[in-house]
């Protein structure tokens, strides 16, 4: 019989959602197993003298992650401030859960786990996937803000015509979506358009001024420059495979991102 409310299974710990776990009695109460065996994790195995060890953890409760041996994670920013190394290697890993009290523990809550590696400094050579992650996450985060940063500028300064407009040309950074929402930009021999969808559920259809097919968006214009046209395709090389590859940079950005405690 499986779970019909969330919990936590009996054996492990682990958070199990309704209905992902079977339901028993044991000792004259329900409880709920996943199929897990482990509450914490295994006997580490010896860490080679002479290294030079440091230290991090990190609650579930506030954003932790279990780390991985292996694994490069960045320490935190204040322990980096006081000369240690900026990316550490997991040379062993542990969880361990708390049923309570966990608030006293470091975990964020009454209940939940706690993480903790030993590291020791990584390599130049271990740490360039990172390092390459770090910085394509901040390229991409840099290049959205400029195109807002332009998006607002032509919201500023171009026309937003009053009568309905069908306006065809090159769409690029198009993000509409079936629920009437999202923006894209359209450039033309003449002028460059910034578009906002204004289709979805409580939006103010009556604001719309450009034709989609659905309840319409709003649109605003302005004179075509090549300056303005270098920007937006140079922004758009940038961001060219932004969902696929933002979301392999940011993986590997959050697995070593050290919420420390």
């Amino acid at each position: 019989m499986s779970n019909r409310y969330a919990g936590y299974c009996a054996d492990c710990q682990r958070e199990v959602g309704a209905g992902h776990g079977e339901l028993r009695k044991q000792d004259g109460r329900w409880v709920v197993r996943c199929g897990q065996k482990s509450t914490d994790s295994p006997t580490p195995t010896a860490i080679p003298t002479g290294i030079k060890t440091y230290s991090i953890g990190s609650g579930s409760r506030y954003g932790g992650h279990e780390y991985t041996v292996g694994r490069v994670y960045r320490n935190a920013q204040r322990r980096i401030e006081t000369g240690e190394p900026v990316y550490l290697l997991c040379l062993e890993a542990r969880r361990r859960y708390v049923r309570e009290d966990g608030m006293s523990f470091g975990v964020g809550d009454e209940s939940g786990y706690l993480y903790s590696a030993v590291c020791r400094e990584a390599t130049t050579e271990e740490t360039t996937p990172l390092v390459q992650a770090e910085h394509r996450t901040a390229e991409l985060r840099a290049a959205k803000g400029q195109l807002a940063q332009l998006a607002k500028q032509v919201q500023a300064t171009g026309e937003r015509p009053e009568s309905i407009q069908v306006v065809d040309g090159e769409r690029i950074f198009n993000t509409q979506d079936i629920y009437g929402g999202g923006s894209w930009w359209v450039v033309q021999p003449e002028a460059i358009w910034y578009i906002q969808n204004n289709g979805s559920d409580g939006d103010n259809w009556s604001s719309n001024n450009v034709r989609t097919g659905g309840a319409g968006a709003i649109g605003w214009h302005v004179p075509r420059t090549e300056g303005l046209v270098t920007a937006l395709y140079g922004l758009r090389d940038i961001l060219a495979g932004t969902i696929e590859d933002e979301g392999k940079t940011a993986q590997i950005v959050a697995m070593a991102t050290d919420m420390e405690f």
